[in-house]
């Protein structure tokens, strides 16, 4: 056995340096490839679960246009059928504001009272004559029946479909079927294209 004691750091070759500087930065780009991948993990989780909340939200979606706004000569903003003197022409509007759906009846040509239903794709909160003495209006669940009189100059149904996101009107009047150039929306009386009559709520972008 050799008495000689192993050469001291400065009398190593320097290719041993070489070898030990080269396994330094090759361990350092390692961990730091490790650290870019924990990162790029992190974000990507993230994301996943930032999509995965938004998906779980409602869609938001709003009634068409069409439908905003009371028609003129049916009185102004919460006045109720017994308070107005129509100047409308016969024939039946639908439309909603601030103040809830309305569907109201103007008696006339062509219309001996108004018979139907209105079915939401959510429970009614509430349904109501809007001139009590001149029609019938009951709600169950998420249908509203009504029966106007054909006596009243205008007679109505004022209601709250809540979270519906979906109307659908079944119209019937004694004097006759009820057409679609009878039945007018919003505050610029637009036509319908057919009866029955409905009402989706369209995306927001």
């Amino acid at each position: 056995m050799s008495d000689t004691p192993p050469p001291t750091p400065p009398d190593l070759p320097a290719s041993w340096q070489e070898d030990d500087d080269d396994a330094i930065r090759a361990d350092k780009r390692g961990r730091l490839w490790w650290v870019l991948g924990g990162i790029v993990l992190v974000v990507l989780l993230a994301a996943g679960v930032f999509a995965f909340v938004q998906a779980l939200q409602p869609e938001d979606r709003a009634w068409p246009e069409a439908y905003g706004g009371r028609p003129q000569g049916l009185g102004g903003e919460k006045d109720t059928a017994i308070d107005v003197t129509p100047k409308a022409p016969p024939g039946v509007y639908i439309w909603q504001s601030f103040d809830g759906w309305h569907l109201w009846l103007v008696n006339g040509d062509g219309f001996a009272g108004l018979t139907g239903t209105i079915s939401s794709s959510d429970d009614v909160v509430e349904a109501t004559s809007s001139s009590p003495g001149d029609g019938v209006v009951t709600a169950e669940g998420r249908t509203v029946s009504f029966d106007l009189s054909d006596g009243a100059p205008v007679a109505g149904v004022d209601f709250d479909p809540g979270f519906a996101n979906k109307l659908t009107f079944n119209l019937e009047s004694g004097g006759g079927e009820v057409e679609a150039t009878q039945v007018f929306t919003g505050s610029d009386s637009a036509p319908v294209d057919a009866v029955p009559v409905v009402v989706d709520k369209a995306p927001v972008d």
